[in-house]
């Protein structure tokens, strides 16, 4: 029997209510917010090094979107996405 948690996310600016439940049998798909130096350099390598983790999509005003990760300008925008999700690292 796998364990799940249920999680509900609002962000007021986009008015989007979500609610899930994480398989934590599965990798954790996590959203990155912002991708500063240390983002860059620290938690986009451990995020694609760990079986544990995916990396779900990526939020930052100054990206340009390469094809390889969903890639916003907005969180609110992100939010209001079919992209599934578990967890969020704001890297701002």
């Amino acid at each position: 029997m796998g364990m799940s948690l249920r999680i509900r996310v609002s962000c007021d600016s986009a008015r989007v209510l979500r609610q899930f439940e994480i398989d934590m049998t599965k990798p954790i798909r996590i959203a990155v917010v912002g991708l500063g130096k240390i983002a860059m350099a620290e938690h986009l390598p451990a995020i694609d090094r760990s079986e544990d983790f995916e990396l779900a999509f990526i939020v930052d005003r100054h990206l340009g979107d390469d094809g390889n990760v969903p890639a916003f300008k907005t969180l609110a925008v992100a939010l209001e996405s079919d992209i599934e999700f578990d967890a969020v690292a704001l890297c701002t």
